[in-house]
């Protein structure tokens, strides 16, 4: 059985540690809407996720038995299941790029495992396989939450189609890969010394990809590499923006507010709007790095600014309103609302707004 664990672990160190790091947890909704389009993406994600593929073969090489190596999996499958569900449901993101990062640092744990060998006591070894599990799947879900999702009962199915989609996928690449290991191993006459080289073999590419990932994770949010290239964005008349017209008479109490939580009253914003202040809603389905490009944007910019989410938003992620304009992108581009907000800031200073 070593010999075709060891095998497995050639073939996925030979195959997939040649992918790019960056691509290891890119989540392509497409069209994804029913809860069978979600089960596809689960199990296309974990088919094309490098790093979870090295880590469960990392898994299965160090334990070196498969009574065991079916103990620790379902240990790393109750984490990312557990994470996953939870943190999909009720909404928790998280940076990607960190969770990314520390999914690379978990590639080198346990090449690095292996090199030093079958640890005395499992204790230690598999509280650390469960605690990336739960890392993984923070990064399933602030993924899956990028996407246009539903709310409700709808949202429940759909996240547990995806987790057991990203199950079946994982358990086909780890049949796919100890059949290779049965078929080849007529041809091998011992594998047993492949462990070692294998086990530096995932430390080097776990290390290197946590070395490219790792500035990607501690960037500021508004750096350039954070807004994205230019995007299409176009300025016209205000248009319908509140419900409630009626002006009210409060101030908002900061620059940003968060997709959860209380917001400003649509009286409190018309008012303020008619005061001089610029408004501007995002949709509530932004990705983790987008709303915190905004967040730091918003917390640095002039006193005049509220940023509010948006369930509703569709066709533009990103539309702002004043008194006597409008400004709508189909997506973030912030220095493109940088040279709107100057602009209406210029005009009403002057008398012009």
């Amino acid at each position: 059985m070593l010999r075709v664990l060891s095998l497995v672990a050639v073939a996925c160190a030979s195959v997939l540690a040649a992918a790019s790091p960056a691509a290891a947890h890119g989540l392509p909704g497409g069209e994804a809407e029913s809860v069978g389009d979600f089960f596809g993406l689960g199990v296309r994600h974990m088919l094309a996720g490098w790093d979870h593929l090295l880590f469960i073969v990392g898994i299965v090489l160090l334990a070196g038995s498969a009574g065991r190596a079916a103990k620790l999996i379902s240990l790393f499958v109750a984490g990312h299941s557990l994470t996953l569900l939870i943190a999909s449901i009720s909404g928790w993101q998280v940076s990607a790029e960190v969770v990314d990062a520390v999914i690379a640092v978990s590639v080198a744990y346990i090449g690095l495992r292996i090199v030093r060998g079958c640890p005395e006591r499992w204790s230690w070894t598999a509280l650390a396989i469960f605690a990336f599990g739960l890392v993984h799947g923070l990064g399933l879900a602030t993924r899956l939450q990028a996407l246009d999702l539903p709310s409700g009962a709808a949202l429940v199915a759909r996240v547990v189609a995806f987790n057991v989609g990203v199950e079946v996928g994982q358990l086909a690449a780890l049949s796919l890969f100890v059949l290779i290991g049965l078929l080849v191993r007529r041809y091998a006459a011992n594998l047993r010394s492949a462990a070692r080289p294998l086990g530096i073999a995932l430390a080097a590419v776990g290390a290197t990809a946590a070395v490219i990932l790792g500035p990607e994770a501690v960037r500021p949010a508004d750096s350039p590499a954070a807004t994205g290239p230019p995007v299409e964005c176009t300025t016209g008349p205000p248009g319908l923006f509140f419900d409630d017209t009626s002006g009210g008479g409060g101030h908002p109490t900061r620059a940003f507010y968060k997709p959860e939580g209380a917001t400003p009253p649509d009286g409190d914003l018309a008012h303020v709007m008619n005061d001089g202040y610029m408004i501007i809603r995002y949709a509530s389905t932004l990705s983790p790095e987008k709303l915190a490009s905004l967040a730091a944007w918003a917390d640095g910019a002039p006193r005049g600014i509220v940023v509010v989410p948006s369930p509703s938003a569709r066709t533009y992620p990103i539309y702002a309103m004043t008194r006597g304009r409008s400004f709508a992108c189909k997506g973030i581009d912030l220095e493109q609302l940088f040279e709107f907000r100057d602009g209406w800031f210029q005009d009403v200073n002057a008398g012009r707004a």
